[in-house]
C-alpha cells in the first residue's frame, strides 16, 4: 500500500478586535498563493463577489497580514498590497457568522 506525504499549510485567524469599516464594507478571511509564499490576511469586500473583487482590480490591499515563505520564515504586517498578477490561488474562509453572505453562483 502507498502512502502519500502531505504538507498541509493551515492558517487560523484571530481578530483582537473589532475594526470599524466604512458603510457597506466587510472584512473577510481570505488566504492568496504567490509563487514564493502564502499570504493570509482580510481585504476588504466591496463587491457582491470575491470574483469580482479581483476581476476589477490589479492590486489588493490585504489587512492584518501573515507572510509564509518557501523557507518557512513567518512575517507578519498590518497591511500589505498583493499585485493581482502575482496570484497563483486564493482561498476565502466563511466562517458562521458569515455564512449568510454565501451564494450559489454556478448550476446546482
Amino acid at each position: 500500500m502507498l502512502s502519500a506525504a502531505t504538507r498541509v499549510l493551515r492558517l487560523a485567524f484571530v481578530r483582537d478586535r473589532p475594526k470599524p469599516l466604512p458603510e457597506g464594507e466587510l472584512l473577510i478571511e481570505f488566504v492568496a498563493y504567490a509563487a514564493e509564499c502564502a499570504l493570509a490576511g482580510s481585504p476588504r469586500l466591496t463587491a457582491d463577489r470575491l470574483t469580482d473583487l479581483l476581476s476589477g482590480t490589479d492590486e489588493l490591499e490585504l489587512l492584518d497580514v501573515v507572510c509564509l515563505g518557501l523557507n518557512g520564515q513567518v512575517a507578519d504586517t498590518d497591511l500589505a498590497v498583493l499585485k493581482r498578477a502575482d496570484i497563483v490561488a486564493v482561498k476565502a474562509v466563511i466562517d458562521n457568522d458569515l455564512a449568510y453572505l454565501a451564494r450559489r453562483t454556478g448550476a446546482a
